[in-house]
This record gives structure tokens, sequence and C-alpha cells, in this order.
């Protein structure tokens, strides 16, 4: 009966591939809109990519240290599935919430060993490590550096800020 029934509050659906619904709930637990649990390597994609968004709107709010708890949780989750690439594409997302706090050195090796990851498992990803790099060389006033990395992240939006940063 209704007596037995569990309200469950969906943050966030999309679908996947295969068109069915995948929803992050509020506990944090990924799963189907109709309550099976996420069990193959594309349901793990899937937790990986919802993570990603989560934290770059947590940076986009500037509430880093919610943005610091997901990366944690995410890079546990990686760890525990060996599923490297998955936080490589969002340690760069990490490293910026670091450059934000103030974490210069936990940024740079983030973003260091970002870039060697996604070289070798999602090359796309790349101009983000190197812009996000060039604007750590540009806060601490390694302005030739900051230039040259912004050069190699060509258009992303974050280059373009940055190469505009450099020019004031």
């Amino acid at each position: 009966g209704r007596e037995n029934m569990v309200q469950v509050h969906i943050v966030r659906m999309w679908h996947d591939a295969s068109g069915q619904q995948v929803c992050l709930f509020a506990n944090g637990a990924y799963g189907f809109k109709d309550g099976s649990p996420l069990r193959s390597r594309t349901d793990l994609a899937i937790i990986g990519t919802a993570s990603c968004h989560v934290i770059a709107a947590c940076e986009r709010t500037h509430d880093y240290d919610r943005a610091a708890q997901w990366c944690e949780r995410l890079k546990e989750f990686s760890a525990r599935w060996r599923i490297r690439p998955l936080f490589a594409v969002c340690r760069t997302l990490y490293a910026g919430i670091c450059l934000s706090r103030g974490a210069w050195p936990e940024a740079e090796a983030e973003l260091t060993s970002a870039a060697s990851e996604l070289a070798a498992s999602h090359p796309a990803a790349i101009p983000e490590a190197l812009a996000r790099l060039g604007e750590l060389r540009r806060r601490q006033g390694r302005f030739e550096e900051a230039a040259a990395l912004f050069t190699d992240a060509a258009s992303h939006p974050l280059a373009v800020l940055g190469r505009a940063a450099l020019a004031l």
C-alpha cells in the first residue's frame, strides 16, 4: 500500500545512448528512473559524465566546497572501479577548484597529471587542461609560459579569456 512508498527526489535526469532515462538522486545514488541501479561499463561512464556536469555547475556558482566533495567522490569511485580515464576528464575541473581556492601546487599537479592521462585516453579534452594551466601560470606572473599555453589551447573559451587577461 501507500504506507510503504518512499519519495525519491531526482536532482538531474538525462537520457543515455539507448534512450533510457538515467537519474542522479538526492542521496547521491545513480540509477534508472524505474529504480534499477547502474551496472555496466556504459553505466559507469554515465556516472562520470553526470559527476563532471555537477562539478562544473558547482564551479560556475562558486560553490567550491561542494565541488571539492564531488571531486573526492568521483576520485574514489574511479579508483574503486579502476577507471582512471573517468576521473582524468573531470580532473581539469578539480584543478580549477584548487586554483580558485589558492591551492596552486595541487592545481599544477592535477593539471600536469590530467594532461598526460588525457593524451592517452581523451585527447579532445587536453585544451581545457592547457588553458587552466595557462591561467595558473598567469596568476603566478609567468606570463610567457601562460601565453604559450593559451596558444596551445587554441580557441578553448578559457584560453580566449586568458589571452584577454594577459592583454590587459
